[in-house]
């Protein structure tokens, strides 16, 4: 049986307190969860208020809370198979968290535009239903049944044959349905006008790194995707956690593009407002409003700042980016110009075999391709020298390329977009990110 999938009446959202008056950051979380349960809008706050100066008046809280789909309602119901069932709440799933969260960042930029630092300790991943229902398929024989016979599989196919068939599909279902990828370029465009107005916009990484573990302790091979938060962009600042000694931890999603860290493991927390519960909890839920914190600290002193200076004073690095026709000098002694060519000492460590010019014979190649979608890499000679080129359609349908070049020294990034079957020399972008001596 198949249905179209369709949006649900989206949950209440918006401020979930009063305004404040001159607030320097928004938080977007479920403020309004059980009692009885784990109040995790009110633990973010928590640690981010004792990990900073900030004060209750300086934090605007935006409920965000997207309406789940139920799987079994599905199969019990409306009498969908198992398949189709799981594909139709990741789908839900996925585009529900899109809107709910695009509606709260246009509502902030509308009601409250002073707002510069918006931290959000949420996710959403197509593989997140698999983790869900791991265990009830490794039990629950009817289940399993259910899955394998919907799935086309023999009913004693292997768990990890199973678990790989699900994380395959979930994928599918991000990259290919109309209902995500709708809601998906809605959230893109939302994001990419706050990045636009100068708005830092910080998302959590995730913490499937134990689930995705396990996967590949099975012998399952998770998509790059299957536990990526969607809420990831090039507009957003990805956070990650570091555990008590200071190294990434091992929660952290797969694959996530993590860009900052910060703490968070075994961290305090507490929750009054009828809550009354305390307690010490782990994640990137938590490491994310210490990086915001961070954020809103170094705006203060740095008002001018944009969201690519404050993501780079978060990583800790030096970063300069300029547009076509500009350049400017570089802490190591070079100048960084936006000609559409990689500078000539970079392209001197990598050797040959790269891509150095939009010009060339190889980038055209790629303009001119029939497909709107590429992505390969290239190495170099000596270890984390490398090149990643890819071309991809934006939400308004124009062919960006991008091509990062990895050297000792740091990573050099040139953006172009495509006109006429080539790489238009007015739209090129050009960023140097060094690490700092």
């Amino acid at each position: 049986m198949h249905i179209k999938p369709k949006v649900l009446q989206l949950a209440p959202r918006g401020p979930a307190e009063k305004l404040e008056a001159r607030p320097k950051l928004a938080l977007l979380d479920d403020f309004d969860g059980d009692p009885a349960g784990f109040p995790h809008g009110q633990a973010v706050e928590s640690v981010l208020l004792s990990h900073s100066e900030l004060t209750d008046a300086d934090v605007q809280r935006y409920q965000n809370e997207a309406p789940q789909a139920d799987l079994a309602q599905l199969i019990n119901e409306k009498g969908l198979d198992f398949l189709t069932a799981y594909r139709t709440v990741v789908s839900r799933n996925v585009a529900h968290f899109y809107l709910q969260t695009a509606l709260n960042l246009r509502q902030i930029m509308k009601d409250q535009p002073e707002i510069k630092v918006i931290s959000q300790s949420q996710g959403e991943t197509p593989g997140r239903l698999l983790e869900t229902l791991f265990s009830q398929i490794q039990s629950n024989e009817n289940l399993r049944n259910h899955a394998t016979h919907s799935l086309g599989l023999p009913t004693d196919a292997p768990l990890a044959e199973i678990c790989q068939s699900l994380l395959d599909s979930g994928d599918r279902v991000m990259a290919e349905n109309e209902l995500c990828q709708k809601a998906q370029d809605e959230y893109t465009r939302t994001t990419r006008e706050l990045y636009d107005r100068g708005v830092t916009y910080l998302v959590a990484a995730g913490n499937h790194g134990e689930m995705a573990q396990v996967m590949q302790q099975l012998g399952v091979e998770p998509g790059p995707a299957s536990f990526r938060n969607v809420l990831v962009n090039e507009y957003v600042t990805v956070v990650g956690a570091l555990d008590p000694v200071g190294n990434p931890d091992g929660l952290n999603s797969p694959a996530a593009a993590i860009e900052v860290y910060r703490p968070g493991v075994d961290l305090p927390w507490k929750a009054g407002e009828g809550f009354e519960q305390e307690g010490v909890a782990s994640g990137t839920s938590f490491a994310t409003p210490i990086a915001a914190a961070e954020a809103v600290k170094f705006l203060e002193s740095n008002p001018q700042a944009g969201p690519f200076q404050v993501e780079a004073h978060l990583m800790g690095i030096d970063s300069y980016r300029v547009h076509s026709g500009q350049s400017v000098s570089t802490a190591n002694g070079q100048v960084l110009s936006a000609d559409g060519k990689l500078e000539s000492y970079i392209e001197g460590k990598l050797g040959e075999g790269f891509i150095t010019d939009i010009a060339s014979e190889d980038a055209t190649n790629i303009a001119r391709a029939s497909q709107d979608s590429l992505l390969f890499g290239l190495p170099g000679e000596k270890e984390n020298e490398f090149q990643l080129v890819k071309m991809r359609a934006d939400v308004d349908g124009v062919r960006v390329l991008t091509v990062d070049s990895y050297f000792d020294e740091g990573h050099h990034v040139l953006r172009a977009e495509e006109k006429d079957g080539k790489w238009d020399l007015a739209t090129v972008t050009e960023e140097l990110h060094l690490k700092q001596s």
